[in-house]
């Protein structure tokens, strides 16, 4: 839903999406490598959460997750084969599964547009590239605005933005750190979860047409 917001008087040069959460169903994701994984060790899907959980209690941050250290201690705490464990690891199927499902329509939509598209995430580049790449979404976003940082709360990336940059986001303290910067319009996507911040929110992916067409229309914008 849409709220009273005046930084914006012409369409967006640029929108940027997260990744995790955002585009893709990340718990889902990784409740379904449980799965998967537990399959290959012969186990139940409980006890490979716990030994995940156990890798992650040691980051410092969840974006310093390395998809190579996971595996190597999934293999090692399970003595099996590293080759056999990367490969469940990444299965195709398992990150097809995840992607939202009005996602890859929103994005085309977009597209016709003419609307520049690009990632705001944080993590491993490789990794985060390669949950786009395995969606067949990597395509819709300009490389030159693929920024995966491994935190991205970073006033000099905002800061060399283009006036008017969108930035779509779930986490509710990446919005707050956006809000104050007067070149950016941050969207805050709850998918139902109350605790909305800013001056924009989303749903789904699918309201951000009803906020452009907002924001096109606020104080005179171009049509």
């Amino acid at each position: 839903m849409a709220h009273t917001n005046t930084k914006m008087t012409a369409n967006p040069p640029l929108i940027l999406f997260d990744i995790d959460e955002t585009l893709m169903n990340t718990t889902q994701f990784v409740n379904g490598q449980f799965v998967e994984l537990a399959k290959l060790f012969g186990k139940d899907a409980e006890n490979v959460k716990k030994v995940f959980t156990t890798y992650w209690s040691g980051l410092e941050s969840n974006t310093d997750f390395s998809p190579e250290d996971c595996i190597a201690y999934l293999a090692n705490h399970y003595q099996h084969n590293k080759a056999e464990v990367e490969r469940v690891f990444y299965h195709p199927q398992i990150f097809g599964a995840a992607l939202f499902p009005e996602v890859k329509s929103v994005l085309k939509k977009l597209q016709t547009m003419k609307i520049s598209l690009g990632i705001y995430s944080e993590g491993f580049e490789s990794f985060q590239q390669r949950k786009l790449q395995a969606n067949g979404i990597l395509r819709f976003f300009e490389p030159n605005y693929r920024r995966v940082l491994r935190r991205k709360m970073d006033p000099k990336v905002i800061k060399s933005l283009p006036k008017n940059t969108i930035i779509i986001d779930d986490k509710a303290e990446v919005i707050a750190f956006l809000e104050p910067f007067p070149n950016i319009i941050p969207l805050h996507l709850t998918r139902g979860v109350e605790n909305q911040v800013g001056g924009y929110t989303l749903s789904s992916l699918n309201d951000l047409f009803s906020i452009l067409d907002s924001l096109r229309d606020a104080r005179g914008g171009v049509k």
